[in-house]
């Protein structure tokens, strides 16, 4: 008599489910096939990466979008010169402060989620921002923004990697989107006319 227990599957979160199709035959009579997806690598294309280099642009947009506005800040919100200052400043500070802290929830909570989080937190606070009566609220602000963007950063790269799961793909979409530490190669570099 075999006393072995059947061995656990586990839910694959990297493969897609099956989709199920329902035909109608006939009034009371229905058929169901089961249609099996491709693999993941192959089926999403270029949604994760539109979607991660979207998240990151926005943080490295806000980085340096803010010092075309200081002059307007100062002006318009009557701020002094130090509360120009922590606009500037702040979101950098809070951004480099809680980059670990982003990665680290990432890992325990997953990537994808804190992405939409960070994401969620980013896009609020900047409409906070865009609102602002005063510069206190504008700090305030942009402090949340920096956390937000601070939870958008580290997964940036992890959810590529798990979106592309094969090597060749996924060197393929960084060197088309930049996120490629080499995206022009040196001897195409030396080639190139000034």
């Amino acid at each position: 008599m075999d006393t072995r227990r059947p061995p656990v599957r586990f839910l694959d979160l990297r493969r897609p489910a099956p989709t199920v199709t329902i035909h109608a035959i006939s009034p009371y009579r229905r058929r169901m096939t089961v249609d099996r997806a491709r693999p993941t690598g192959e089926r999403r294309g270029w949604a994760p990466l539109l979607a991660v280099c979207a998240g990151y642009f926005m943080v490295i947009l806000d980085v340096t979008v803010i010092n075309v506005a200081v002059p307007v800040i100062g002006r318009e919100l009557s701020a002094s010169l130090t509360g120009v200052q922590w606009v500037t400043d702040g979101y950098t500070l809070v951004l480099a402060g809680f980059l670990l802290t982003g990665g680290a929830l990432g890992d325990r909570l997953g990537n994808r989620r804190v992405f939409c989080v960070g994401v969620a937190v980013f896009t609020v606070s900047s409409a906070a921002c865009a609102l602002a009566p005063d510069a206190p609220f504008l700090i305030a602000g942009r402090l949340v923004e920096g956390l937000g963007a601070a939870l958008i950063v580290p997964g940036s790269l992890a959810l590529l990697q798990q979106a592309y799961p094969e090597p060749a793909a996924r060197s393929l979409r960084r060197q088309r989107s930049g996120a490629h530490p080499h995206p022009l190669p040196p001897g195409r570099m030396a080639r190139c006319p000034l």
